[in-house]
This record gives C-alpha cells, sequence and structure tokens, in this order.
C-alpha cells in the first residue's frame, strides 16, 4: 500500500514511487504525512489492486489516490519517530563509515532500532551477493579478497535497505573457501522466510563500513 500510494504521489508530484528504489527519509517522511495501512487492511481491500506484495510481477503501474488510502491508514502512533543518522550525500566523503557504526552500536544499546540502505554487488555469487553463513548458508554480506578486487576493478551496484535489529562483536561468519570475518549485524530483510535465516540477514562490520549509503533511527520513547 505503501508503495501504491507512492505510484499515485510520483504520478502528480516528483518524487519516487518508491517500486523502482527510494531513500529511507522519502519513505518515512511518506509514512508521517499519510500513516501506514496495517496488513489486515491491505489483505481486506487491496491497495490498487494488490493485496499483498507481489514478489514475482512487474513493478505495479497503477496506484492508490490519497483518499483512498486514508480510508484504511492509521497514524503512527505517539511516541514513535525518526531521525537521521547518516545522510545519503555524505556516505562516501570520508572514507569507510567507522564513527557511524559505533553510533549504530550505541543506538541499538539503547533497544531502538535503524533503517539503512547499503549497496549490494556481484548479485550472481551467492545469495545477491551474500557469500559468508553465519546461521544458514549465504545469509551473510561480507567482503572477501574477491569480492574485494571485484568492487575495485568491475563493481556493478544496486541499492538495498533493510532493519538493523542488532550486533555481534564476537560472532563469525564463513566464508566457502572458511576464511572468518568477525563481527555481524543483525538485519531483518523483506524476502521472506525462506531465504536467509528464517528471514534475517547479517552483515560484517568491514562491509557495512565501506557500502553504508544512509541511516535513520527509529526512535521509540519508552516509560
Amino acid at each position: 500500500c505503501q508503495l501504491q500510494l507512492g505510484n499515485y504521489l510520483a504520478e502528480y508530484g516528483y518524487g519516487p514511487s518508491g517500486w523502482n528504489g527510494s531513500i529511507g527519509p522519502y519513505v518515512l517522511s511518506q509514512m508521517e504525512r499519510f500513516g501506514f495501512v496495517p496488513k489486515t487492511n491491505e489483505a481486506k481491500y487491496g491497495c490498487g489492486g494488490y493485496t499483498s506484495y507481489p514478489i514475482n510481477d512487474y513493478d505495479p503501474q497503477n496506484g492508490i489516490s490519497i483518499e483512498e488510502y486514508h480510508r484504511m491508514a492509521q497514524q503512527i502512533p505517539d511516541g514513535i519517530g525518526w531521525s537521521p543518522v547518516l545522510d545519503v550525500n555524505d556516505a562516501f566523503e570520508d572514507g569507510p563509515a567507522s564513527d557511524v557504526l559505533e553510533q549504530v552500536k550505541a543506538i541499538l544499546n539503547k533497544k531502538d532500532r535503524l533503517t539503512f540502505g547499503v549497496l549490494l554487488f556481484d548479485f550472481d555469487k551467492g545469495l545477491a551477493g551474500a557469500l559468508g553463513s553465519h546461521k544458514a548458508t549465504y545469509d551473510t554480506w561480507v567482503l572477501t579478497p574477491e569480492t574485494l578486487n571485484d568492487l575495485r576493478n568491475n563493481p556493478e551496484f544496486g541499492g538495498h535497505a533493510m532493519v538493523i535489529t542488532g550486533y555481534d562483536d564476537n560472532a563469525v561468519a564463513k566464508d566457502n573457501k572458511g576464511r572468518t570475518y568477525r563481527g555481524l549485524l543483525t538485519l531483518r530483510n523483506s524476502w521472506g522466510k525462506g531465504v536467509g535465516h528464517q528471514g534475517n540477514f547479517y552483515m560484517s562490520y568491514d562491509y557495512f563500513k565501506t557500502l553504508v549509503m544512509e541511516i535513520q533511527r527509529i526512535r521509540v520513547e519508552r516509560d
């Protein structure tokens, strides 16, 4: 429903629909302005002809008007908001984002989560470029010597957004040659429970610091 509203807004405005990519601040701001549609309403009423995310279809060309969306939507509850941690325009100005990783850890220690955008590449290897295994085969993005060479010489990138839910400095992933990568972020992906570790993925700190594009903190007020 969020993407179908994006289609409508893209037709009558100038922002991206989201179907062909977007950035976190735009998506989160759209939720702030127009609310969100619970999955129960999406399944019952549909949004532009869809009652669930069309995983295997082409990107829809239709949309849902603001009026239709509003009838099914709910306001984000009081006490929940977001703030930027890393702006997409600043991501690659100062090299690897070591300081940003420490900020992410501090935010996770306060029990908040983060959305982030990251560059993926070598899509034909492993699972969308994930070549490490932590709890399941190819559930971890790591920078192997081979992928580092590809990164330097023949990069073909695609952006992807996920949610950071945790970290472990001692967690280890292994690639298919037995090399180990210590220190992992835990991620919630949108590809379903049938891939990764029941829908969760992991990312080595080096991969994150090298290829993170943007980060937002999801703030929740607690008593």
